[in-house]
């Protein structure tokens, strides 16, 4: 077999990197330097402060007090020492001729001055009007996650996540969770100021991002076509104006798998066992005879082991998970600069399989002339899956866990047990965990590289006015390479002692696929802010233009040897290419206004155009306006309650809109060629066919949304709250008019119209207690949302019935109700079986046996049918209609403690397939399911006791009543997870001193090490989506890392 192709940076590229990062500039000064000494105190208890940096200003002399407070620096008279710690107001003092300074630091008011970045810019807290919610860089590095919507999971309010329904289905290495903003679908990203995929937001390293907003009202109306379900900012870490600043962080980590259903299944004794019973309780004749059974249980015979197929698949236990990162960060007053590198590895519990990431981040800003800055923001990712080539579905990995259920557990995977030769005796060969490994089923790679520019001047006029252009190009490049492998198989031949080929595998297949993406994106941008006596004012508008090409090649060959990886015109038996494109051009306007900081106003607006929609249909206006009255600032408030630090009023509504239901040239009419082909005179000839009537009264979906709110802060900000009430409500949703028709010979129907409309309705909050008490400080947050979608309008709905009305009307309803049948018992016995009254089967009770599910009569009519369906459940794939975290950390001197928890209900678990039918597709079953059943206590002997158990008894029938849609098998979840648990310890600022450290911490955690939810009868990952639970899990990790700054 030919050798795999690995990519890798050069050393020489690591050696640059690190020699950048360790050679910048230390300024050395002659001035006669002093030691001063001193103490830094809580001005509220004067209690000392231990971990207060304090840094020289204008050179690399720093110090961080002990635990007593206690602080010593060099420094010469006239230089600027500034003392900073988290949480408190930075002090900067003007050293004199003194040798001591007693310092008190002020408890910042953080919730009312901290600058949250919104739309087209910046405010206070205080000043926001929408409904934003943000977090920084500290919160979310406090994580082992690869993906930047994993390292939110369960921190803010206004957003759910389901970490195991992402676009492959789990939570596989590499792979983010489904983050939504108040259930309303998939958010629009914005990186930096420019719109980006998903894809692009999830695999940013999160080490390099300074802070994360959400917009969730009106204040996404600025964001237009793409904004109606939301819009998430985000702002990447920058220089400043200070000596440079070196930060080294990495942990390692073992991992395993939360919970699998299938990591025990049947052995061969209970496989055949059941597999008898399900023969006697059909009324067949049990063909295994009993000698035979009993050599299988005993498995002590040649021929006559069990396999746990399980245990040939997930077989890399504690799987590696690692990441490394290294930044520097500094500037002057004209220039910033913020470089960093950052690599994280996370193997599979799987062998042959991985992912790994690279990023390089560089934003570097300069002032070339007055008020003229110029900067740019450059960044590189290289992201790789690493698969073994199982045949089967695209997906190998569901391949593989489809192997290990489906093989038999009396399936040798070799030969004789001789690991050389893969056994060709078995039920299914290609679905033999044996065989996963690339030196037999091959190999795959799927590797995404993307380089973004972003490049910006702006001009500052004296009169408050700023001028900006900002141009964005952004390069993907996805290459897809597969190379799956023939192979013989064998079986032994005991007399001879020799292995024969029986079977094996010829159907080779090589892919090599291409993908290129580029973006482009401009913007042209003036703001003015300004004030007048109690008056405040900011404005801005822009345009804005984007386009985007897509090139997509695929070829596909049968090689003619395995270790041929190359391509052959002759071998080819497939070739394509696809185009897509896109553009958009945008008008913008923002008017902010501010009255003593009491009284605010937003007002807002885009234009927006968009390339899907016929010319008289392209542009729409989206406008929003949100208002606030901060109460705790008049007079009134403040005399009367002094504990009141601000009490906020908000309310906002505003538009946005989303492209639905609409292809690209969808306006045009014509013919699409290629879409079919006849035979004519002996010739296949390729043809044409209409495009259907062009698409011309179809705009966008319009989203309204109303936001009322509330945020609160009390006792020096100690308590801090914010709820809010919403609803996002979508008008002119796509539908066809199925009530006017075209003649069939037509072979087209109407195009769809804006006709029909729903809502999203919720609530959301949180609450924050944090304060200090001597060296103990502590900080505990609570949040949940509450968020659900109602269908409003259909399009003419029609009913053949009353029932058919209350089963299948939408109108008016919650979306996502699921009806099925309500059990409510089991029968016990044959007896009560004869005697019930109820047809429970539909044929009379003749198939029930003890232990069969017995349906509630809901309509009283003695049968059980559809007409005693009700609702049972909530939608299978949506994220939880309820999703709710616990924060907190807590901090005793040099040690610190964080705890997470993250949750959610309202949404719904179906066991189906495997999980529901024993034996699905003639495979095996998890232990639990054929294990804990109703069964006679003979299977040779139909009159002998019944033995109670959990699940019905065994039948190999899929139409047996006891599998109708119930809820027995539905669950309605409900979860807690302890998210993260970190215990980490600050090395004493005199010990870091010693190695010319700044700062240095160490920490051991542990992510998801526990999880409270009613699913674990099944053994279940109560965040996985998949019916038949046949998808990657969540995994537990144990992590080990430490944190250094120079």
């Amino acid at each position: 077999m030919k050798k795999q192709v690995c990519y890798r940076i050069p050393a020489t590229a690591w050696i640059l990197l690190l020699g950048l990062l360790f050679s910048c500039p230390h300024h050395l000064f002659a001035q006669q330097v002093r030691e001063l000494t001193g103490t830094v105190r809580d001005v509220g208890d004067k209690t000392p402060m231990p971990g207060v940096n304090i840094q020289a200003k204008t050179s690399s002399t720093n110090a961080v007090t002990d635990q007593n407070g206690k602080y010593s620096i060099k420094a010469v008279s006239g230089e600027v020492l500034v003392f900073s710690f988290v949480g408190y107001v930075t002090q900067e003092i003007v050293l004199g001729s003194q040798t001591a300074l007693e310092v008190e630091l002020k408890y910042d008011d953080k919730a009312l001055d901290e600058v949250v970045v919104v739309g087209y810019g910046t405010q206070r807290r205080a000043s926001v009007t929408g409904a934003v919610s943000a977090i920084t860089s500290d919160k979310l590095t406090q994580t082992a996650a690869t993906t930047t919507a994993d390292a939110l999971v369960g921190k803010m309010q206004g957003i759910t996540t389901r970490s195991t329904n992402s676009y492959e289905g789990d939570a596989r290495p590499g792979s983010p969770a489904v983050l939504q903003i108040r259930n309303m679908g998939e958010p629009l990203f914005i990186i930096d100021g420019i719109p980006q995929t998903s894809g692009q937001f999830n695999n940013l390293n999160v080490n390099d991002i300074e802070n994360i907003s959400i917009l969730k009202d009106a204040s996404a109306s600025v964001y237009g076509f793409r904004a109606a379900n939301g819009v998430v900012l985000v702002t990447t870490k920058r220089g400043r104006n200070q000596t440079p600043q070196i930060n080294i962080n990495g942990y390692y980590g073992w991992q395993n798998l939360t919970r699998f259903p299938f990591e025990t299944p049947a052995d061969a004794y209970l496989f055949h066992l059941t597999r008898a019973e399900s023969q006697q309780n059909r009324g067949l004749p049990v063909t295994m005879p009993a000698a035979e059974l009993e050599k299988w249980r005993q498995g002590t015979e040649p021929g006559y082991q069990s396999f746990n197929q399980y245990d040939y698949v997930v077989n890399n236990p504690n799987a590696a998970q690692y990441s490394l990162n290294a930044s520097v960060a500094g500037g002057s007053e004209k220039t910033t600069y913020y470089f960093s590198a950052g690599h994280v590895n996370q193997d599979f519990v799987m062998k042959g399989h991985g992912f790994n990431r690279t990023n390089l981040q560089s934003n570097l800003q300069t002032t070339i002339a007055k008020g003229f800055t110029v900067g740019t923001q450059l960044s590189y990712r290289i992201e790789n899956r690493d698969n073994v080539a199982i045949p089967g579905r695209e997906d190998p990995i569901w391949n593989a866990f489809l192997g290990a259920n489906s093989s038999w557990p009396m399936d040798n995977p070799y030969a004789n047990s001789n690991p050389n030769y893969i056994n060709g005796n078995v039920r299914y060969l290609t679905r033999l965990p044996s065989t996963y490994t690339k030196e037999i089923a091959g190999w795959q790679k799927d590797v995404w590289n993307n380089a973004t520019g972003n490049f910006f001047a702006e001009y500052a006029f004296p009169f408050r006015l700023k001028a900006r252009a900002t141009y964005s190009h952004s390069y993907k490049m996805n290459k897809f390479d597969r190379q799956r492998y023939s192979y013989d198989a064998y079986r032994y031949n005991a007399d001879t002692d020799t292995y024969e080929v029986y079977g094996g595998f010829a159907s080779p297949l090589r892919n090599r696929n291409r993908r290129e993406v580029q973006d482009r994106f401009v913007q042209m941008q003036l703001s003015y802010d300004n004030s007048f006596k109690d008056h405040y004012f900011s404005a801005v508008m822009a345009y804005e233009r984007s386009d985007n090409d897509d090139t997509y090649t695929t070829v596909q060959s049968v090689p003619p040897i395995n270790d041929n990886n190359l391509i052959n015109f002759v071998d080819v038996n497939d070739v394509s290419t696809t185009w897509t494109t896109n553009a958009r051009a945008s008008v913008i306007g923002k008017l902010n206004y501010d009255y003593k900081g009491k009284y605010l106003l937003e007002l807002l607006g885009r234009y927006d155009g968009s390339y899907l929609y016929a010319p008289q249909k392209r542009w729409g206006l989206f406008p929003g306006v949100s208002a606030g009255w901060r109460i705790s600032e008049e007079k009134f408030m403040r005399d009367k309650l002094p504990f009141l630090t601000d009490l906020k009023l908000r309310a906002s509504w505003g538009q946005a809109g989303r492209e639905e239901g609409v292809s690209p040239w969808g306006y045009l009419g014509g013919a699409t060629y290629g879409s079919s082909e006849y035979l004519l005179d002996g010739k296949v000839i390729v043809g044409a066919r209409p495009r259907g009537l062009p698409v011309t009264n179809l705009s966008w979906v319009t989203s309204t949304s109303k936001n009322v709110g509330i945020d609160l802060s009390l006792f020096d900000n100690k308590i801090s709250a914010q709820f809010d009430i919403f609803e996002r409500r979508l008008s002119g949703l796509p539908a066809s008019r199925y009530d006017v028709l075209l003649p069939s010979e037509v072979g087209y129907a109407l195009p769809a119209e804006n006709l029909e409309s729903e809502a999203n309705r919720g609530v959301e909050g949180i609450i924050t207690y944090s304060g200090k008490k001597g060296d103990f400080t502590y900080s505990v947050g609570v949040n949940a949302t509450l968020s659900r979608r109602k269908i409003l309008d259909r399009y003419k709905p029609r009913f053949g019935n009353s029932w058919d009305e209350y089963r299948n009307a939408t109108e008016n309803r919650w979306s996502g109700v699921n009806f099925g049948y309500q059990v409510v018992g089991q029968f016990q016995s044959m007896e009560q079986i004869e005697n019930y009254t109820i047809n429970n089967d539909g044929q009379g009770n003749t198939t029930m046996l003890p232990g069969d599910l017995i349906y509630k009569d809901v309509n009283g009519d003695g049968i059980i049918n559809d007409l005693d369906q009700r609702p049972i459940g909530y939608a299978l794939y949506d994220n939880p209609i309820l999703g709710f975290g616990l924060t907190s950390s807590f901090g005793y001197k040099n040690f610190s403690l964080s705890v997470d928890f993250a949750g959610g209900s309202m949404y719904s678990f179906n066991q189906n397939l495997e999980l529901r039918f024993p034996f699905q597709g003639g495979h095996n079953s998890p232990r639990w399911m054929l294990e804990d059943r109703w069964r006679r206590e003979d299977v040779y002997d139909n009159n002998s006791a019944w033995i109670p158990g959990k699940y019905p008894a065994i039948r190999e029938n899929s139409s047996h009543s006891n599998y109708r849609n119930s809820d027995y098998w539905r669950t309605n979840v409900t979860y807690v997870r302890v998210r993260r648990i970190e215990l980490g310890y600050a090395i004493p600022p005199k010990m870091a001193e010693k190695v010319k450290m700044k700062a240095a911490r160490v920490y051991v955690s542990a992510t998801n090490p526990f999880t409270f939810d009613n699913l674990s009868h099944i053994e279940l990952d109560p965040e996985l989506a998949m019916e038949s639970g046949l998808r990657y899990p969540s995994q537990k990790i144990i992590n080990v890392g430490f944190n250094v700054t120079f």
